[in-house]
This record gives C-alpha cells, structure tokens and sequence, in this order.
C-alpha cells in the first residue's frame, strides 16, 4: 500500500528504522478501540508515523503524518487504514522476531 503525503508517494512498511519511531506504540491499546473510539487517532499516528518511516534515508515528520491524516479522515475510511497498517505490522519480520522473543 502506498500514501501521498506533500506531493510524494510513500510505500507503506515496517523494518528496523520504522520501530524507531514508535517507541510510545502500545499494542494493549488496540483492545480499547471498541470502548474507546477517539484512541484510534494517537494510535494512527504512531502507526502511519513508522510505516513511512521505513527507510533511513527518508524522514517524514509527524506534523506532515498529521496533515495528511487530517485530510484523509475526510474522504477516506479511518478504520479501514487502521485495518491494513495492522496487518502490515504484524507481517513484517521484524515485529515477527519481537513477538518470538516473549
């Protein structure tokens, strides 16, 4: 899946780089979505903050993450973003050996 934010096209991913930007994701925090409808925003940003952030030698700022989530919320579906960037964290391999160390 790929996003444009500020006129460029990113592929969306999670590799080594992506975890360093979403130090403060808690993963508990997806169970409360259901009960708690507004912790999906923070969550989003954390999420989309690190899968385009995948590269080292690109850095997107979350103030630009922020604008286009603000834009997207508009015309696209919140949930369904959510949805995929999930599933893509939970393929990448680096989140496979973090789930094989517990």
């Amino acid at each position: 899946m790929n996003v444009t934010i500020g006129n460029k096209e990113y592929e969306l991913k999670y590799t080594f780089n992506s975890f360093r930007y979403m130090e403060e994701f808690d993963v508990g925090e997806l169970q409360m979505i259901e009960t708690k409808p507004f912790k999906i925003i923070p969550i989003l940003r954390i999420l989309l903050h690190g899968a385009v952030n995948h590269n080292p030698k690109q850095k997107v700022s979350m103030e630009d993450v922020d604008a286009f989530l603000e834009e997207y919320s508009e015309t696209g579906d919140v949930g369904d973003l959510v949805e995929e960037l999930i599933n893509l964290l939970e393929e990448s391999n680096f989140f496979k050996s973090l789930q094989r160390t517990k």
